[in-house]
């Protein structure tokens, strides 16, 4: 047959971008690392979920944050509007943090945790909450919390809305002192 029209010119996208996609890497991060762009990870766990939210923003659309191998400290909510993690084999978050690790309230919708994290936390607090009416994902390899006094109320998993849709599968979830 004929050929087809010409396609639109324009400049070439990047080949290391990957759209709506946050990454993060504790050897090869950097503190400033780049929105989309594999070999531009963020070193910090927390700005990398920042960053997430303001592309998920700008652009209408969820994003979702890549989480490679190797340890992470959280301080922070790492839940955001409309960003997803994916956690490869080999990560691991400690949340250090005051609150919870992923902090789902009425005002972040529905979102998914996928792959191999490690969630641990010897703070005493939750681990994952949700509160919220909407469906959430989340999966990993394990989830451990293990105060220094059970007696603060510590949980590792807390859904709390009988409107909501959770689908949750770890390897293993422990809560000891």
């Amino acid at each position: 047959g004929m050929p087809g029209p010409m396609g639109s010119t324009g400049p070439n996208p990047n080949p290391l971008s990957v759209g709506n996609s946050i990454f993060v890497d504790a050897i090869y991060g950097k503190p400033a690392g780049e929105v989309e762009n594999f070999i531009g990870p963020y070193i910090n766990i927390n700005d990398a979920a920042t960053a997430a939210a303001a592309l998920a923003l700008a652009r209408g659309v969820p994003s979702t944050v890549y989480v490679r191998p190797g340890s992470y400290t959280a301080n922070l909510n790492l839940a955001r509007v409309n960003v997803n993690w994916y956690f490869e084999e080999g990560s691991k978050v400690d949340y250090v943090g005051n609150n919870m690790m992923f902090n789902a309230t009425s005002s972040i919708p529905g979102f998914d945790i996928r792959g191999y994290g490690e969630f641990t936390t010897s703070r005493g607090n939750f681990i994952f909450s949700f509160s919220s009416p909407y469906e959430y994902n989340i999966e990993g390899k394990s989830v451990i919390n293990s105060p220094t006094n059970l007696d603060r109320g510590a949980v590792c998993i807390r859904v709390q809305n009988p409107t909501l849709k959770c689908r949750i599968k770890f390897e293993t979830v422990s809560l000891a002192s």
